[in-house]
């Protein structure tokens, strides 16, 4: 008898004991999920953007002037990295000889094709090749004792041509991407190989960019 008690009591004990731990168990909160990633999302989109830029014109025959153009652009960002842009840009400018004998008036339009690199969401560098189509009007005032003699001609055509770009957008990712925005500063160089020498256009720039 003494025997079958003391298996009675220590299978009583061993119950009480399970069920103790089993209550205690499920007082104990679940663990948390894993947080979702906070990743920014990337991925081939559309961008554009826009601009008004003024600057200097340096042409062959007269090498000082102006020149005031707006910008639009448009193309595929890849990535937060890599994007290829079409830009085009009609600007006009008009320059003139030390002396102001002699001066020109231009008006270009660029149509120019970047490979653009953006670096911490702010900073872009740009370049590529460009197809420009040009129309000068060209006047010259000659002065010989009382005698003096003025001349003008004119020439439309096509000019192959080059584009650099650098910009630093205020701005950044909306939310957690993969879009951005921002008020862009650029400046741009341009390069026109014309008929009578080498062109170049310096300009700098407000505009705005979603990218």
């Amino acid at each position: 008898m003494k025997i079958h008690r003391i298996l009675i009591g220590t299978m009583v004990i061993a119950c009480l004991g399970g069920l103790a731990s089993a209550a205690h168990a499920q007082s104990e909160p679940a663990p948390a999920p894993p947080a979702a990633s906070s990743g920014v999302k990337d991925g081939v989109r559309l961008r554009a953007g826009i601009g008004l830029g003024g600057g200097v014109f340096l042409l062959p025959s007269n090498p000082t002037g102006g020149a005031v153009g707006p910008a639009v652009r448009i193309g595929v960002q890849i990535n937060h990295y890599i994007s290829i842009l079409y830009q085009n840009t009609p600007i006009v400018g008009a320059t003139a000889t030390h002396d102001k004998r002699s001066g020109t008036v231009l008006f270009a339009d660029y149509n120019s094709l970047l490979l653009n690199l953006t670096l911490l969401h702010m900073i872009e560098i740009g370049a590529g090749p460009s197809l420009d189509y040009v129309a000068l009007a060209h006047g010259s005032l000659t002065i010989d004792g009382l005698n003096s003699m003025a001349s003008a001609d004119t020439g439309t055509g096509l000019a192959a041509g080059g584009h650099a770009r650098a910009a630093f957008i205020i701005g950044g990712l909306s939310g957690n991407g993969p879009r951005r925005s921002g008020f862009v500063i650029g400046v741009d160089a341009h390069p026109m190989f014309l008929s009578t020498g080498r062109a170049l256009s310096l300009t700098a720039g407000l505009g705005a960019e979603w990218y």
